[in-house]
């Protein structure tokens, strides 16, 4: 009985240990970049469209540099970036860089990289930042959402996010990049940041987590790259159009496209180059439909989501083809029911069939 009883003792004593270990190799996992949204969570009212002054006039002269800096300066020229904003971006670049600093020979890069970027994500809490999908621009983000006298109130989402913390970065010189893919099951990508060691990744951040992140296994082309200099200006660049279709400036908006395909090849660009094609009345529309097609049809090629078979069944419809357009929605609809599908689905079954133009 005793021998018995020392046995089972052990196991037991055994089966702990394995359950504690495997308890705390749970709480260490880290999660995958994209499976979710850590807060604060912006309230609604928080994603109004922020306004464009056409008089505005700049005054306030930037201390620091980088790409964030750059990126107003272009959406300044859709809509003009009062200066709050760049003193905002310098705001955030000097808590940063009063808590944190960047060593590119420490024993510990990995320790260094979560320290830094732990510093970037508290510091956008400390100054009213909460997630707001979609955050379309950069301008957008910086702005002030709250009324005199109220605590600071601002809003960031996955690609704004990772803006801010390239910027912040490179006025640390620490070599950061912005990376792109698509979420499972979703119409919307995701991005986030890679810390670099060589040409290699040595850890990735989510900015909507907060936290350290892996990136998921398979991703191919330009999902999972760690974007260049040029190619994250030219996705940038592809998030200006936002500013101008407020404005019903789309003949702008469309060769803002054009532009950012040359530097960026992520499958939005495309996406949304045929959609303004294919939902308003730009210049030339019906020269541009064979393009509205190619673009369309390279978007899916690259990820075959519900949202890219929507915009690719306006295009059929857009060039008459309504059969293939309601073939293509239908496929749409199979993914995932959303009602904006089911109501484009419902004008290619009418008598006379119609079109996308103005959804």
């Amino acid at each position: 009985m005793r021998f018995n009883s020392a046995i089972h003792f052990l196991l037991f004593t055994v089966f702990c240990y394995l359950a504690n270990q495997n308890g705390v190799a749970q709480q260490t996992a880290i999660p995958r970049c994209g499976s979710g949204n850590a807060g604060p969570i912006a309230p609604h009212r928080d994603g109004a469209d922020r306004p464009c002054d056409p008089n505005g006039k700049r005054q306030y002269v930037p201390r620091h540099k980088g790409i964030g800096f750059d990126i107003l300066n272009s959406e300044s020229k859709a809509c003009f970036v009062p200066d709050q904003e760049y003193q905002l971006l310098d705001e955030l670049i000097d808590a940063v860089v009063g808590k944190v600093k960047y060593d590119a020979n420490s024993k510990s890069p990995v320790d260094q990289a979560i320290t830094i970027s732990r510093a970037v994500t508290e510091t956008l809490r400390e100054k009213g930042f909460a997630l707001y999908i979609d955050t379309e621009t950069l301008s957008d983000a910086l702005i002030d959402r709250n009324a005199a006298g109220e605590p600071p109130r601002r809003i960031f989402d996955c690609d704004t996010g990772s803006l801010i913390f390239l910027t912040v970065a490179e006025n640390l010189e620490a070599p950061v990049a912005m990376v792109e893919m698509p979420l499972p099951h979703s119409k919307f990508h995701h991005n986030f940041v890679r810390w670099l060691r060589g040409n290699s990744a040595l850890l990735e951040w989510d900015m909507n987590l907060g936290s350290r992140c892996e990136a998921p296994q398979g991703l191919t082309g330009f999902e999972g790259k760690s974007m260049s200099s040029d190619e994250t200006i030219g996705y940038a660049l592809s998030l200006r159009p936002n500013l101008w279709r407020r404005q019903k400036q789309y003949d702008r908006a469309l060769a803002d496209f054009h532009t950012s395909m040359i530097l960026y090849e992520g499958s939005d660009v495309y996406n949304n180059l045929a959609w303004l094609i294919a939902t308003q009345e730009v210049s030339n529309r019906d020269i541009l439909k064979d393009e509205a097609l190619t673009a369309a049809r390279h978007a899916v090629g690259i990820w075959p989501t519900a949202n890219y078979q929507d915009t690719l069944s306006c295009v059929f419809a857009l060039r008459g083809d309504f059969p293939s357009a309601i073939t293509t929605e239908t496929k749409a609809l199979g993914e995932g029911y959303d009602d904006d599908y089911d109501r484009r689905l419902k004008l290619f079954q009418m008598v006379p069939p119609k079109d996308c133009t103005g959804q």
